[in-house]
């Protein structure tokens, strides 16, 4: 019997309108992906009657909801509607040059409405289209020698079987040289007191693994006859930044530990860009930033694990401001903001 090759399988997305309702999935919304867990879950409410048997009868139907990840292998241009949903926001973008636009997305507290249809082609077998998705966390890992990958998990509302996959196409596709991949080594990582001076050359810091970590804290809401609603904030979020370095250092030690031991704040940057081409312009290059205005050490344990190069970790945990640290641009005030430059001139979310 064939099977369905994975290599087959197509996703599409489109910003949701009417939470529960299936938008169309057409031109521009094909999106490459790396896996997709996402599917409908089911859930069974036992039947608990003595009935003269030694098993239950048959269980009735409980809730229904959508559930499961998204990973995206990182590219300068694709996935930038899924980023924006996830932050809240992404406005009209700056022209910094001709071809060139500054999409500044800013993490908002409740980003009620912002959620997806996403649609799912099975290796050619089967079409699922999941009418609303909401991300609910959204993890990103870069490594030394590869790129950037995001996972997205999602919660939702709505499957339509059976549809097809035919009419979605890529905005950019990423076939023949058409992946703009992020990588690890476009990456530069800057820290520094947060009270101090602008980040600079100085401040730079060389980590071989690299974690961001956004969890929204949302709760379901079950009101309408076992299908979610859009979930609200039920939690506090968190933003958890993770890096390794290949080895401990003085100048490690004195920035982060030192930082961790008498509870410092600290503000920093992680700015990628890709200068192998330019953006159609004369000036701007590909470029994805994230900026943290406050950060606070949480972890940062000192271990001789044996023999070999003793390495060191670091985590903090990122939090909004009322006033831009120095050097910090003014709207950069919120937990998390992140700049997008890209060759498209419209706001993701429009």
């Amino acid at each position: 019997m064939a099977g369905a090759p994975g290599t087959l399988s197509k996703a599409a997305i489109i910003k949701g309108a009417t939470w529960g309702t299936l938008a169309a999935l057409t031109t521009n919304h094909r999106l490459p992906i790396k896996s997709a867990t996402v599917d409908q879950r089911v859930e069974h409410v036992p039947n608990d009657i003595v009935s003269g048997y030694a098993e239950r009868q048959a269980s009735f139907l409980g809730n229904k909801r959508i559930e499961g990840s998204v990973v995206l292998v990182g590219d300068y241009r694709q996935g930038n509607l899924m980023d924006a949903i996830f932050l809240g926001e992404d406005g009209t973008p700056a022209t910094v040059d001709i071809s060139a636009y500054l999409h500044t997305m800013l993490w908002q507290p409740s980003p009620v409405g912002k959620f997806l249809s996403l649609g799912l082609d099975r290796g050619g077998a089967v079409v699922r289209e999941f009418h609303s998705v909401k991300p609910t966390r959204r993890l990103v890992v870069s490594a030394a020698g590869g790129y950037l990958e995001s996972t997205f998990d999602f919660v939702g509302r709505g499957i339509t079987k059976g549809g097809s996959s035919s009419g979605w196409t890529y905005r950019y596709s990423p076939v023949n040289g058409g992946s703009k991949l992020i990588l690890h080594r476009h990456g530069t990582w800057r820290f520094n007191a947060q009270s101090g001076g602008a980040l600079g050359a100085g401040d730079k810091v060389y980590p071989v693994r690299f974690e961001l970590e956004a969890t929204r804290g949302l709760s379901p809401d079950w009101a309408q006859a076992g299908e979610m609603e859009e979930p609200l904030p039920g939690d506090f979020a968190e933003i958890v930044l993770r890096m390794t370095f290949y080895a401990l250092d003085s100048t490690l030690a004195t920035l982060f530990r030192d930082a961790y031991d008498a509870n410092t704040l600290l503000k920093g940057d992680v700015v990628f860009v890709d200068t192998s081409g330019l953006l159609g312009s004369t000036t701007a290059y590909r470029q994805r930033a994230y900026y943290f205005p406050k950060l606070v050490v949480t972890e940062c344990p000192e271990e001789i694990p044996g023999p070999g190069v003793v390495p060191f970790r670091v985590a903090m945990t990122a939090h909004a401001v009322d006033t831009a640290p120095t050097g910090f641009a003014a709207a950069h005030i919120t937990a998390l903001a992140e700049e997008q430059q890209t060759d498209y001139a419209s706001d993701y979310l429009a």
